[in-house]
């Protein structure tokens, strides 16, 4: 019983890869519940663990049937209350993250002028605030930026509205497992970066129209048609350029701003 709380408490079920393969797991313990007379409601803690069959079957080995089904009870309560609350630690912890993104993000505390601002870190901070809607679509978003990435001179908080549009188009645009990258470098004087994304393009006739106010490809309801004229006119407000290229399966936006 030790072994198994020592596994249950300190171990997940790393060896499940899949939501398919989870629940093939699950329903593998929930027989094995089953045949040795034991409700298999339990089933969905245990297999949430890396407590495997063999392991039970030890203890199957040394417990009457009686003693065995309130061992594993109370196993599989202890595992599942020792879950609950590292899901709660999590969610405290994303929460802290988050509000922490916002408030770099929107830069409250500094006065609205141009200064060295780190776009490693606000980018990094724009895909914290967007990760659920990638999650939703079960798409990827990575940030692809060195550590020491140069600094651009631009005001903070008009950026950090940048790479909100577009990073959030992005998203839009692709597909169900899509992905997005986010790649930043300097490169000649200038930081780079690029919002990259594999959905079905933009339709040539319709590129020359793509930063025209009101303009958008969304449905009624879903756009407003401003998110990219917004974007270009904050860049070049910042001595920037915001270019993009376009065919289907890469669509690529492209941020040049000024290293101090």
């Amino acid at each position: 019983m030790e072994r198994l709380r020592t596994i249950c408490f300190e171990q997940s079920a790393t060896n499940v890869a899949s939501p398919l393969d989870r629940a093939d797991r699950e329903e593998t313990i929930a027989d094995w519940l089953a045949e040795h007379g034991i409700d298999d409601s339990w089933a969905a803690a245990l297999a949430e663990t890396a407590v495997t069959i063999a392991s039970l079957d030890e203890l199957a080995r040394v417990l009457s049937r009686a003693k065995l089904g309130a061992a594993i009870r109370s196993l599989a309560a202890g595992c599942q209350a020792r879950g609950l609350a590292r899901d709660v630690e999590r969610a405290s912890s994303r929460v802290h993250e988050l509000v922490s993104a916002v408030k770099r993000m929107s830069y409250m505390d500094r006065a609205a002028t141009p200064e060295p601002v780190d776009l490693r870190q606000g980018l990094t901070d724009t895909s914290a605030i967007l990760a659920y809607k990638a999650r939703t679509k079960s798409a990827s978003l990575t940030v692809d930026a060195p550590p020491d990435l140069a600094r651009a001179l631009a005001i903070g908080g008009e950026l950090s509205q940048v790479w909100m549009n577009l990073i959030d188009n992005a998203l839009d645009a692709v597909s169900a497992g899509g992905h997005v990258t986010v790649r930043a470098r300097a490169e000649g004087g200038r930081v780079i970066v690029r919002v990259i994304d594999d959905g079905p393009g933009i339709p040539d006739d319709l590129k020359r129209r793509i930063f025209d106010p009101f303009f958008t490809t969304k449905p009624v309801g879903q756009g407003t048609g401003m998110g990219l004229d917004i974007a270009r006119r904050l860049v070049e407000s910042n001595h920037g350029r915001l270019e993009f290229d376009s065919k289907p399966g890469h669509t690529e936006f492209r941020v040049a701003l000024p290293i101090p």
